[in-house]
């Protein structure tokens, strides 16, 4: 269950920032008149990480060698973790940099 563990001001931060960009803001878009999220550190196998390369602006100008050695970087499927919550954007599969609307914008609950 929840409980004990730690979860760092940056994972928290990341969260909030995930949050406000890819769920709905506003009425139009399905967005409710107050949203609550619990937050509580991932035990126990549920953790919802996916391995991607590190992206940074020297990565995307650099070549090939570069790239391979920034490594890569475990991370939450940001769509996936906040879908209960009305996920409106995701991010573009063809540009990372890109969020692109869900199913026309509509919000999912």
């Amino acid at each position: 269950g929840f409980g004990g563990g730690v979860l760092p001001r940056e994972d928290f931060a990341e969260l909030a920032v995930q949050t406000a960009i890819r769920c709905a803001r506003t009425a139009d878009e399905g967005a409710p008149p107050l949203r609550v999220v619990r937050v509580a550190p991932a035990s126990g196998g549920r953790q919802q990480l996916t391995e991607r390369p590190r992206v940074s602006y020297d990565s995307v100008i650099a070549g090939p060698k570069f790239r391979k050695a920034q490594g890569v970087v475990r991370s939450a499927d940001w769509s996936a973790v906040l879908a209960p919550f009305g996920v409106v954007r995701e991010s573009d599969p063809a540009d990372w940099r890109r969020l692109v609307s869900v199913s026309g914008g509509a919000a999912r609950w």
